[in-house]
């Protein structure tokens, strides 16, 4: 089988030697038609805007006094334990943390600048993308769980709002699918060996496989005693 260098390879070049700019890189983007906009279901998003909504209607529905609504004041609720939503906030906290962190990397490593950052030529694969291959989404999935644990006191916990949860992660986890799809086209052979290497999701096999993969490389530098 013949090398799949990907559909963006010349870019990336081009860019690592600085030959275009980035917001040409962008625009290159979008007249090859390789936005995450063409590759994503729109019933995905709605998806998530369901399992949003599941998540809050209680709570708008006691606050706007709408009768229509009233059988779901008599769902179960939970409020968990200060302990457990002091340790959903330091958890938010990191999630928030860690979006404005793999935005930064996308932006100024990515090739297509802050206006491109979701549209990168160059396939970044540090920090926390050395991890998982979609770290963005798994925090912002994790910021929304979070917030809703946080929140229970105020916002009824219901099962509307675990099956809201569960219906959002689903939808950020094929979004992930979906991005997988997208940048084997992007970036070919070098996309599915980073598959290899790194989990879509699995944080803590993530951890693992970077930590073997650090041994490897140090057993490999390692000064021979023969």
């Amino acid at each position: 089988m013949a090398d799949d260098d990907g559909k963006l390879r010349d870019l990336a070049e081009k860019r690592l030697r600085n030959e275009i700019t980035a917001r040409e890189a962008y625009d290159e983007v979008y007249r090859r038609g390789l936005q995450h906009g063409n590759y994503s279901s729109p019933i995905n998003g709605f998806v998530m805007l369901a399992g949003g909504i599941l998540c809050y209607i209680t709570f708008f529905a006691e606050v706007w006094h709408l009768s229509f609504f009233a059988p779901l004041f008599q769902l179960p609720t939970i409020i968990f334990p200060e302990t457990v939503r002091y340790l959903a906030i330091i958890l938010l906290i990191l999630t928030f943390v860690g979006l404005v962190h793999t935005t930064y990397l996308r932006a100024t490593k990515g090739g297509s600048g802050w206006k491109g950052e979701s549209e990168t030529v160059i396939l970044v694969r540090e920090g926390p993308y050395a991890i998982v291959r979609h770290a963005a989404v798994l925090t912002f999935s994790g910021f929304f769980t979070f917030l809703t644990v946080i929140l229970s006191p105020y916002v009824p916990f219901n099962p509307l709002s675990v099956i809201g949860n569960i219906l959002f992660f689903l939808a950020c986890y094929y979004s992930c699918v979906e991005g997988d799809t997208l940048n084997m086209l992007k970036w070919g052979d070098e996309y599915r060996q980073y598959m290899k290497e790194v989990p879509r999701v699995n944080f803590v096999l993530g951890l693992w496989r970077r930590a073997k993969r650090k041994n490897k490389q140090g057993s490999e530098i390692a000064p021979s005693n023969g």
